[in-house]
C-alpha cells in the first residue's frame, strides 16, 4: 500500500511541475508578444 501512496505523490509532483513549466512558458510568450505589439503599434 505504501508503494501506491508514493506513486500517487510522484504523479502529483509531476502534474505540479508540468503546470509550473506551462505557466512559465505562457508568461514568457506573453512578454514576447507584448514587445512585438509595442513595436508594431509605434507610429511610423
Amino acid at each position: 500500500m505504501r508503494i501506491n501512496e508514493q506513486q500517487t505523490d510522484i504523479n502529483h509532483l509531476h502534474i505540479l511541475i508540468t503546470i509550473a513549466i506551462t505557466l512559465l512558458a505562457v508568461i514568457i510568450l506573453r512578454q514576447e508578444q507584448s514587445y512585438d505589439c509595442s513595436c508594431l503599434s509605434r507610429p511610423h
